[in-house]
């Protein structure tokens, strides 16, 4: 009987443990992904500051305008 509780226990440590790695795992993705996005964030805004043509800087605010319409029509549905 001991050893059924002690096997028992132990399952349910291990799922415990499972489901927080899951979290951890979850929180790692998200954190990766908002790195990514900073990090092309700061790309952009780089080589924009480094842009002296205003056609192509038209051009370029033409189609980063169409780029975030696009995100808040993604996030509105």
């Amino acid at each position: 009987v001991m050893a059924t509780e002690i096997i028992a226990d132990l399952k349910k440590q291990l799922e415990e443990a499972k489901e927080e790695a899951k979290d951890w795992e979850e929180s790692w993705n998200m954190c990766r992904e908002q790195v990514r996005a900073l990090s092309r964030q700061s790309d952009i805004i780089s080589m924009v500051l480094r842009m002296d043509d205003v056609e192509l800087l038209d051009l370029a605010f033409g189609f980063v305008r169409g780029c975030y319409n696009q995100q808040i029509k993604k996030e509105q549905e």
